[in-house]
């Protein structure tokens, strides 16, 4: 009976010890769960299930506002037990689960719970949810986290509708999808510099519009300006100071969604900024030696009367300085006269005193703006001055000047405006560009950028800095350089003109040789009242098997790419007009077996294009003894290739043309492959035919003739001589 006990008592304790392991275990394992957490984007409810009890769900989400709203849902029943624990863990005490900032016990009868809890702008904060009842295994549930601030009000799709933005208070917002828009207004009192910016999760490495902001002026329709926030910019902002302050009024801000993404929530804040008080010249300012500083932004009241020393005030000077490539422009503005007279004249130049832009305003014109201009580090000067051997007006009416600039990453370098001083620019990757700013401030204006690459494939890049509300019209040269005699001539590798679609261009793609290459953008048609920046840019990749251009001529042909027994090339249909040549040799008579062929893209085959009548190419193979006459012709789809076998290819070389038969190209990329096998000898091949034979009936067919006299032999004998000797032309016409 003892040693029952004994038994008895130590199973017992095995099992206590065990159970005490197992929920240790779980609880750990549980714990760990934190790091690879589900994250939520702030505004998007995500569902979730437990499948059992004990069991965590970890998710995570980086705090965009001071404090977060954090939303758990669940169907509701009569139960009023405990269904589900949700608790929210800061950083530090989420591996241990330990010390929650905020719990939430949500009943079987609650169906929804919020609670807000103070939060840090960027930091992580991670919530778990777990259940210790039978009843809520399976359940599902929905969690949601939001910046916990004033919240749009839909429908706000029209101006009519727009919700009211109080100064400094941010406002949440959603577009629910992607024909949803928001609009806002801000009421001014008086004329202010107002601000608007925008937040929002920001996503690493994503350049796609998240975002399109418009401001609107108090007719709900006339464009104020406009901004785009991408995906990777956790904050945008868009500002009327530097001068451009707006004048008392209702304006409205309108939100849609930039194309990329739709259901994730922003934020978005009107700032109002007092306008400075304005700055004075002091004369004498008749030099750039003497002229007065400008602060951007700040108005300079100024007058062309007289001098200190009482001569007669034809010149102001204004320098500012900027430390790095910015965007400069100026506007100058005075009050109306009902003249039609020049009033005053003003320019824009570098230290050198070379002019960058220029602008002449009227009597009648009571503001006139330069256009924006890319520079470089340095000083620059504004000169304000009157031409009276011209017939300016001789008036002392005062004059407001603002000067603004703008500081960026990358901007083009005036003057440009030959391949000797081109800007250059860095080429991006495969995937995306390096942008540059620039800007044609007036219709003879020339823009150069230079590039050197090694042998690949690029796409030249165009946006507009205005959405595509700029009227310009730009023409490209894709150049290269080449030297006789001393004289340096420009190459055309490729032209094409710029047609903006929802404010961004790409050339198709560009096969490159290595080299220095020069893009020559000027206006082919410009308009000086919408006239806005560009950015370029050049997405590239280094791939040795592809087309260069100008492959338009044999002469130009591209060699293609000997591989271990095939010949390869990528090629593009870069337009209908593009020819494109390749070329190989042969050093023994050979079958050349041909393939040209295009697959869908991946983005054609999501969109469902199947229609391969739109993407048709035309293949001509010559002999480099007659370039007239092709030996063999046809053509290829995106769905049907071009496959032929051209057998006994002579020893020579060979040229491969390739021409688009639709003007629907645009980026439409073809491979070609030359499979190479060489030809054996005749005698080779006609021993290779004997040995393949199945010779088994020879044996019965003697044993026949033995049977027959020589008058009913030698006929069998003279047909089967016959036969053979058609067996051997057709073995070697195989060749």
């Amino acid at each position: 009976m003892k040693t029952g006990k004994r038994l008895l008592s130590a199973l017992l304790a095995l099992i206590m010890a065990l159970s005490v392991v197992s929920v240790a275990s779980v609880t750990i394992a549980s714990a760990a769960d934190y790091t690879s957490a589900t994250t939520l984007t702030p505004g998007l409810t995500v569902p979730g299930t437990l499948s059992a009890a004990g069991a965590k769900t970890w998710y995570k989400f980086t705090a965009t506002s001071a404090a977060t709203e954090f939303t758990f849902t669940h169907a509701t029943e009569s139960s009023t037990n405990v269904y589900f624990t949700v608790q929210v863990f800061d950083s530090a005490s989420a591996p241990a689960a330990a010390n929650a900032m905020t719990k939430i016990d949500s009943l079987g009868s609650t169906g929804t719970e919020v609670k807000s809890f103070s939060t840090t702008i960027g930091a992580t904060y991670y919530i778990a949810v777990e259940t210790n009842n039978a009843s809520a295994i399976g359940k599902s549930y929905t969690v949601k986290v939001s910046a916990s601030v004033n919240s749009e009000n839909e429908s706000n799709d029209t101006i009519g509708s727009a919700n009211q933005l109080t100064p400094g208070t941010p406002v949440k917002g959603i577009l629910s999808s992607a024909s949803d828009i928001d609009y806002f207004k801000v009421t001014l009192d008086k004329a202010y510099y107002l601000n608007i910016t925008i937040t929002h999760p920001a996503k690493a490495g994503v350049t796609a519009k998240y975002f399109d902001v418009t401001i609107f002026s108090a007719d709900g329709t006339t464009r104020v300006d406009s901004f785009a926030s991408l995906g990777q910019e956790e904050t945008k902002s868009w500002s009327a100071g530097d001068g451009n302050a707006l004048k008392a009024g209702t304006y409205y801000i309108r939100v849609i969604d930039g194309g990329a993404v739709s259901g994730v929530e922003y934020q978005i804040t009107a700032t109002l900024t007092e306008i400075p008080d304005h700055d004075e010249e002091s004369e004498n300012n008749n030099t750039t030696a003497d002229a007065d500083p400008i602060v951007s932004g700040r108005p300079m009241l100024g007058a062309l009367d007289v001098t200190n020393e009482l001569a007669k005030d034809t010149d102001d000077y204004f320098k500012i300085t900027v430390a790095s490539s910015a965007i400069i422009s100026f506007t100058l503005s005075h009050a109306v006269a009902n003249s039609s007279d020049v009033y005053f004249r003003a320019k824009l130049i570098d230290a050198s005193g070379t002019e960058i832009t220029s602008i002449v305003s009227k009597g009648n014109e009571n503001n006139v703006a330069s256009v924006k201009n890319s520079v470089k580090a340095g000083t620059y000067y504004v000169r304000v001055y009157k031409d009276l051997a011209a017939g300016d007006a001789d008036t002392t009416i005062p004059y407001t000047l603002v000067v603004t600039t703008a500081v960026v990453s990358g901007a083009e370098q005036e003057p440009n405006n030959d391949y000797t001083s081109a800007t250059s620019i860095n080429t991006g990757t495969s995937a995306s560009p390096v942008i540059y700013t620039a800007s044609i401030a007036t219709k003879d204006d020339i823009d150069y950028f230079v590039f050197n690459v090694k042998r690949g494939y690029a796409y030249i890049r165009f946006y507009s800095q205005d959405n595509g509300e700029c009227n310009t019209i730009y023409h490209v040269d894709v150049n290269k350089l080449s030297t006789n005699a001393g004289v340096v001539s420009e190459n055309s590798v490729k032209s094409f003109d710029v047609d903006y679609v929802d404010g961004e261009f790409s050339s198709a793609c560009l096969g490159l040789d290595e080299g220095i290459y020069y893009l020559k953008v000027t206006p082919r048609h410009f308009d000086n009242s919408k006239q806005g920046e560009y950015g370029v840019g050049v997405q590239y990749a280094a791939y040795t098997g592809y087309e260069t251009e100008s492959n338009d001529t044999t002469a130009t042909a591209d060699d293609l790419i000997q591989g271990k027994d095939s010949l390869y090339i990528g090629g593009s249909a870069f337009d209908k007009a593009d020819v494109d040549y390749f070329k190989f040799k042969t050093s023994s008579v050979l079958n050349a077996h041909f393939t040209l062929k295009r697959e869908y893209t991946k983005a054609e085959v999501a969109a469902g294009i199947t229609d391969a009548k739109n993407f048709v190419w035309n293949v001509r193979i010559y002999s480099s003894t007659d370039l007239k006459q092709p030996i063999k012709v046809g053509s290829f789809t995106s769905k049907e290739p071009f496959e032929d076998t051209i057998k006994s290819l002579a020893k020579g070389t060979y040229y491969i043309q390739v021409t688009a038969n639709s003007g629907s190209f645009t980026n439409k990329d073809y491979s070609i492959s030359v499979t190479s096998v060489t030809t054996k000898p005749w005698y080779v091949q006609l021993r290779d035919a004997f040995v393949g034979q199945d010779w088994s009936n020879l044996k019965i067919m003697f044993s026949f003739l033995t049977k027959l006299n020589w008058a009913q032999i030698v006929p069998i004998l003279v047909q089967t001589g016959k036969r053979l000797v058609e067996f051997i032309k057709i073995v070697l016409n195989r060749v």
